[in-house]
């Protein structure tokens, strides 16, 4: 039966506790199933853009779209976006040396 004369944050905390309790179970589920997959999990600091391949990304879009480029309108802004999304194999050969997990980690 709910207690209803918990405070609001002290049902947050009930939540957020239920929330870790959940996130453990599933980090085990998965720790073991990587044990026997082929996947290698590369853990990253917490604040790596530089490391974080949908950042270069990102980063790499921008310089194709908007350095040094105006656009008068927004419709041709709009279409300059669409025709980077709609053929990324005209950038192939630059993505493909861009988004690699072969980098060095220095610290």
């Amino acid at each position: 039966m709910l207690d209803y004369s918990l405070s609001r944050e002290q049902l947050d905390e009930l939540r957020a506790a239920h929330r870790r309790t959940r996130d453990k179970r599933e980090a085990r589920a998965v720790q073991d199933y990587l044990k026997t997959s082929c996947i290698q999990l590369v853990f990253l600091p917490s604040y790596a853009p530089n490391l974080n391949l949908i950042e270069r990304f990102w980063k790499f879009f921008k310089k194709k779209t908007l350095y040094n480029r105006y656009y008068e309108t927004f419709a041709e802004f709009k279409a300059a976006c669409e025709e980077f999304f709609r053929n990324p194999s005209k950038y192939q050969r630059e993505l493909r040396s861009l988004l690699t997990n072969n980098f060095e980690l220095i610290g």
